[in-house]
């Protein structure tokens, strides 16, 4: 495949595709400015590929050229024929470029593709202050595969198109609607303004989660992993009981209990929107 491939090649990281990615690695800002973001791993890229989204720039190794499995040809035919523009590298450039010890080969330059958002399910999550870009990452995965209809991201929380989000996601970053840099308001209007209520989940405060009435239009709260929600106007409070002493889950766990307890109450209500969620 190495004959095959058409690239151009990159000899030093002085390269302008070169600072360009670095300052994508590095900077949030910069990825905002430039409406752009990294993958780095096969899943996420072959996921991409799945769903017909493809990189603008695709800079792969020289070694990782020679040992691609069947399966990663197949997505890198993809991308070539998609009218990306492939870059190749030597493999010490590439791990110069990554900053990462151990690298799978590639790295691929995405815009951030415009997804509709459209209100099907009824519910979306909004993420406060959650600092962790692995827990971020991890709860857009679990959202997507829960049918919510989009994850709103605050200014303080972290990334989610930031290297490490977008691994945790497992290419879900692909399949849903993500805002970033969003007030809770931003998130209300895009769900239905005032007739959307705010459910915050605690670790401690309010009702328990299982006898809780969820009703669509409505947003579900995740805090900060050590101080909690900072908002302070919202419709209802919940928390998940815990035994043997625990004080809280960590907040990726706790937000799949409440994603997917939700979609199964509105399964069992028969909703249509969920069962159109599931073809997704």
């Amino acid at each position: 495949m190495p004959d095959e491939l058409r690239s151009v090649r990159i000899s030093s990281l002085s390269n302008s595709t070169v600072s360009t990615v670095r300052k994508l690695y590095q900077s949030r800002k910069w990825r905002g400015k430039n409406d752009s973001f990294l993958a780095d791993t096969w899943h996420v890229l072959e996921e991409a590929a799945r769903r017909g989204v493809f990189p603008e720039k695709f800079i792969i190794s020289d070694e990782k050229l020679t040992e691609l499995k069947d399966r990663e040809k197949d997505t890198v035919r993809l991308i070539e024929r998609s009218k990306a523009a492939v870059f190749s590298i030597s493999g010490i450039l590439l791990k110069g470029l990554s900053g990462l010890p151990a690298n799978q080969g590639f790295i691929a330059l995405f815009k951030r593709f415009g997804v509709d958002f459209r209100r099907r399910s009824g519910f979306s999550l909004y993420l406060d202050g959650i600092s962790n870009p692995g827990n971020v990452g991890t709860i857009v995965r679990s959202a997507a595969a829960g049918g919510f209809d989009g994850v709103f991201i605050s200014e303080k929380s972290a990334d989610a198109y930031g290297p490490e989000a977008v691994r945790a996601s497992a290419g879900a970053i692909f399949s849903l609607p993500v805002f970033d840099g969003c007030g809770i308001e931003d998130a209300k209007n895009a769900m239905g303004g005032k007739d959307t209520t705010v459910v915050v989940a605690s670790s401690g405060e309010g009702a328990d989660y299982a006898g809780y009435r969820f009703s669509p239009p409505c947003i579900i709260v995740l805090g900060n992993e050590k101080r909690g929600a900072s908002i302070k106007d919202y419709d209802g409070e919940v928390n998940i009981p815990l035994a043997g002493g625990i004080e809280s889950l960590s907040v990726p766990v706790a937000a799949g209990i409440l994603i997917f307890h939700i979609k199964r109450l509105m399964e069992e209500k028969g909703s249509r929107a969920w069962m159109h969620s599931k073809k997704r």
